[in-house]
């Protein structure tokens, strides 16, 4: 990463309430179904896993790691 870039992990389309953890670590939730996004940057090691843990039996939507600048950059 350069000097300020964040990593983020996003969830287009979580189907409904939700936990994420990142290495066993929360990294977020959602009350109810819809768009993902947070900052994992602090909970990456070497190797990741990531974990949704969905109160629903539908898949989930695109799942991405985005690298982010810094804003106003």
């Amino acid at each position: 990463l350069g000097p300020g870039e964040r990593v983020w992990l996003v969830c287009a389309d979580v189907p409904g309430p939700a936990e994420v953890v990142v290495n066993g670590e929360p990294a977020g939730r959602l009350d109810a179904a819809g768009q993902f996004a947070a900052d994992v940057t602090a909970h990456l090691a070497p190797r990741n896993t990531v974990a949704f843990v969905v109160a629903s039996g539908s898949p989930l939507g695109e799942v991405a790691l985005e690298i982010r600048a810094p804003a106003g950059t």
